[in-house]
């Protein structure tokens, strides 16, 4: 199981969803989730050009949910303490595998930040929160900040996975990896709870099945029948 999160600034523009359909095929993503605050309609957004199939599920929903596990945290630390608080007391009164991914727009410690401010207080709300809900967040590998501001140069950890214990009995060798911004201003962040994932199979042809009478016949029937939908190079 791979899930995937981005804050995304403008989720309808061409360029990013095809790059952010190649990571999903790169990656094998299943699940996707993507924070969009100056999303206005979400009926305009065509979902499916993310995964270049018409076979998945979506669920579009405001981002002052509280209550979802796709979080975009507020830029007022006030509001950010109300909805740590809320959403400690739902995931505690909730026996389950528990993720929460996204922008918390919040950093943990000192070393999260880099040419921007650290406000202590904001950290010691943040930090109680993901004790008061018994959260645990995986070390995160591939780049050290998550976002980047002022023409590169502040940068912030504020994009995170978290988890329960039930999720750290089940895939305790889950890695947390952070890729990088390409076209925006955060990074995309991947939680892979399969480490022995070494990508696609190779594809192999032995020099005996083409000397099979009906070798030609079965690649052209195979050729002609297969469907596909979206692109078939994956840009």
């Amino acid at each position: 199981m791979n899930l995937r999160s981005l804050n995304i600034r403008g989720v309808g523009d061409v360029v990013k969803t095809r790059w952010v359909r190649k990571l999903v095929s790169n990656y094998n993503i299943p699940f996707l989730s993507i924070q969009d605050t100056q999303l206005v309609d979400g009926n305009s957004i065509h979902v499916d050009a993310f995964w270049g199939s018409p076979d998945f599920d979506s669920v579009m929903e405001n981002a002052k949910g509280s209550e979802l596990v796709n979080v975009h945290g507020p830029r007022d630390s006030g509001v950010r303490r109300i909805i740590w608080s809320e959403l400690a007391v739902l995931k505690n009164s909730r026996s389950d595998v528990w993720i929460l991914m996204g922008d918390f727009n919040a950093v943990r410690f000192p070393e999260a930040r880099l040419n921007s401010i650290f406000n202590p207080s904001c950290a010691r709300a943040f930090n109680d929160f993901v004790v008061n809900a018994y959260l645990y967040e995986f070390p995160m590998k591939g780049q050290r900040f998550t976002f980047c501001k002022s023409r590169g140069q502040k940068f912030s950890k504020i994009d995170i996975f978290f988890m329960n214990q039930d999720f750290v009995d089940k895939w305790s060798n889950s890695s947390f990896t952070a890729l990088p911004r390409h076209l925006l201003d955060h990074s995309p962040i991947i939680l892979i709870s399969n480490p022995l994932d070494y990508g696609p199979c190779p594809f192999r042809l032995f020099n005996s099945w083409m000397e099979k009478s009906d070798f030609e016949k079965v690649v052209v029937d195979e050729c002609s029948s297969f469907r596909f939908v979206g692109d078939p190079v994956g840009s």
